[in-house]
């Protein structure tokens, strides 16, 4: 007898506190310019970054390119 697979769905309600760390870059004049819409850039990581070195994650894209003071930054 073949039983075939059917889609189900769980669904439970999970409470659980977590703390992640993270690293936050605000422009300059961030705080000078309340009327200004800043745009928000969230950098996903590679799997070479993972767990809680924040330094890991400095080595490439943005996180690199703001520790180097590259040219978007003004």
């Amino acid at each position: 007898m073949f039983m075939s697979q059917t889609p189900q769905v769980f669904e439970e309600e999970v409470v659980k506190k977590v703390s992640i760390k993270y690293l936050l870059y605000l422009p300059k004049d961030y705080d000078r310019k309340p009327s200004v819409k800043w745009p928000a850039i969230l950098f996903l990581h590679g799997m070479g970054e993972r767990g809680d070195n924040l330094e890991l994650v400095k080595k490439h894209g943005i996180p690199r390119s703001l520790r180097r003071r590259e040219a978007f930054l003004s």
